[in-house]
């Protein structure tokens, strides 16, 4: 397909929902999402997409929804359904706020009780449960309606028979509503997952979104006859414009079953393109590192050094020595050949955004011949502002590469990454003050710290905040430190602080499963005692003086906290995605820093 082409006709979208009948119209019986129920992955075409809005619209309309009234989402897994809630939410003039399934119920009661939601469209019966449970907490939430049908729950098959029921007012309601419409107005609240604070609503329009779908869709590789997996949840901005570009290119979209289900139904559907977290990306290279122990003494040497051949790799060079190529065969049939194959063999396109990711990872991939197109964005910029992209010149390793068309970057004098353009949010939903402070004069302070490599290719190297000084007056970037240790197979995560002390030190939460099969292969240790034995302090300490070679003399991690506790998002030291909550971290563990850095001598 010609991109120029798609992207020159596709001008005449200005509303988000405006997109599945573009895409009717393009590519008509083509599948525009698959599911999988039972064994067998069932197809839904983009007519059939289009004809769902328009009854389901009938149906919410049909239930009493006001226009520019929050209606609230939250899913445990990616479906078709999610989209059609999504498109006729927005054709009805409602505004979707989608929400994590996983954060705390302090989190879930302050969202929607901020926005007011009346109802709530959940997947299953856990969150039905929970939300009937905090309900009595939330004055205004009349309903939850649940995807699955369960007993005495009103569920999304009801609205849909709502809708083909609907009555000629509601259908002339409807006409209204569209007619009513403006690209200018809030179709979503993207609240962030708050990894600093109470989260923040940030308000999107249907301009927002367009604008922002067709720079990126200008520049994306994938289109009609290429298939994606979608296992990122939806609720995530990124996730969810990444699909909005997948539809508007023609590629079909597979929504995989769950995270346990992602390496089997990678290998059915044999995908060409995903989204993905850089935390995925690591792990993979960490479970081939923990496997390689199954091995004797010369596999173990061999597969490893295969890795770090892979993490010294150079994408696009050319003129390779005879010697090169025959090391790189090697390293394929040992490595590389196999990790293409867990990702069902035919992946040419891995979009990679949400946090830092390390370098070394980015090279092993593109060794893999599974090449990593890393990006940046933030909710508040509908998501996307720099991406690198396919072919010699718009790609640059370490970097998130060029800012996309219609964005506009400057860095300013501290070193903060600034962005205008039309797809900058509205502000903040109820945060007036903050609102204020962020946007100055049309630009958005993101908060993060970066620069231009070659005055081209955006590079972030930290955020704005997170940033720290010590007793010394020596500024650290935490981030630059701590992604050196997303190839240790024995922590798992680790956090740099130090902010006003003699030095830096770390908090870290280490791989459990792997110091077991390491330390303890009886399982006879309970997490506490583990990390007290000398042999798990030796290999940590042993990973930090591994590291502390490559930094400058400030920056060196001089004492460090081990933990009994695994870090998630349930458990709350995590964001929904996977980014570390910094000022939870260091509040839980408080005393044990205090303690930390009193015994030392200055």
């Amino acid at each position: 397909m010609n991109t120029n082409q798609t992207i020159e006709t596709s001008r005449s979208i200005q509303f988000i929902y405006d997109l599945p009948g573009y895409c009717a119209n393009l590519f008509g019986e083509k599948p525009a999402f698959y599911l999988k129920v039972g064994r067998k992955w069932q197809p839904i075409s983009s007519k059939d997409y289009t004809a769902t809005i328009d009854i389901l619209s009938l149906g919410l309309l049909t239930l009493g929804i006001k226009k520019g009234e929050n209606i609230a989402t939250i899913f445990t897994y990616n479906c078709p359904q999610w989209n059609f809630i999504d498109m006729a939410l927005a054709k009805i003039g409602a505004v979707h706020v989608p929400v994590y399934p996983s954060i705390s119920d302090s989190d879930y009661l302050y969202i929607l009780n901020q926005a007011k939601v009346r109802y709530v469209i959940a997947s299953d019966q856990v969150l039905y449960n929970k939300l009937t449970r905090l309900q009595k907490e939330i004055p205004t939430l009349e309903k939850v309606i649940t995807i699955e049908n369960l007993p005495n729950v009103d569920s999304y098959d009801e609205l849909i028979q709502l809708g083909f029921g609907a009555s000629t007012e509601i259908q002339n309601l409807l006409d209204e509503r569209v007619l009513s419409n403006k690209p200018d107005d809030i179709v979503t609240i993207i609240y962030t997952s708050g990894s600093t604070g109470i989260p923040k609503g940030a308000m999107l329009t249907h301009t927002n979104l367009v604008t922002n779908m067709y720079a990126a869709a200008a520049i994306q590789p994938l289109g009609k006859g290429n298939r994606v997996m979608s296992f990122l949840p939806l609720c995530h901005v990124y996730e969810r414009t990444a699909n909005y570009q997948f539809q508007f290119k023609g590629a079909t979209i597979y929504y995989c079953e769950n995270l346990k289900s992602l390496t089997t139904n990678m290998r059915e559907v044999k995908p060409h393109g995903i989204t993905v977290v850089p935390r995925l990306l690591e792990k993979v290279i960490k479970f081939v590192m923990v496997n390689t122990r199954k091995g004797n003494f010369m596999v173990r040497m061999v597969v490893r050094w295969a890795i770090r051949f892979g993490f010294k790799f150079k994408p696009y060079r050319k003129n390779r020595s005879l010697w090169y190529r025959v090391r790189y065969k090697l390293a394929d049939l040992l490595v590389f050949r196999m990790v293409r194959a867990s990702f069902g063999g035919r992946l040419r396109y891995i979009g990679c955004g949400g946090a830092p990711m390390d370098e070394k990872v980015e090279r092993f991939f593109w060794a893999a011949k599974m090449p990593v197109f890393q990006g940046y964005g933030l909710s508040e910029c509908s998501p996307l502002v720099a991406l690198n992209y396919p072919g010699k010149g718009n790609y640059w390793i370490g970097t998130v590469g060029p800012v996309i068309e219609d964005v506009e970057v400057k860095i300013a004098h501290d070193g903060e990454i600034l962005c205008k353009g039309p797809n900058v949010m509205q502000g903040y939903f109820k945060m007036d003050e903050l609102t204020n402070k962020t946007i100055v004069d049309g630009w958005l302070h993101t908060g993060d710290i970066g620069k231009l490599v070659r005055n081209k290719y955006l590079k972030i190297t930290g955020r704005k905040k997170q940033m720290f000084k010590t007793s010394y007056g020596k500024y650290i970037v935490p981030q630059a430190i701590e992604s050196k240790f997303v190839g240790s197979d024995i922590i798992d995560y680790l956090v740099v602080i130090g902010e006003g002390k003699h030095c830096a030190a770390a908090i870290i939460s280490p791989n459990f499963p792997n110091l077991r099969k390491n330390f303890d292969k009886q399982n006879k240790l309970s997490n506490s005692k583990l990390i007290e034995t000398a042999a798990v302090k030796s290999a940590i300490k042993k990973e930090i003086d591994t590291v502390n070679k490559t930094l400058g003399k400030t920056e060196r991690i001089q004492k460090h906290l081990i933990v009994p506790d695994v870090w998630s998002a349930e458990t709350g030291e995590l964001s929904p995605t996977l980014k570390i909550k910094r000022n939870l971290i260091q509040k839980k563990y408080k005393r044990q820093i205090h303690l930390l850095y009193r015994l030392d001598s200055i």
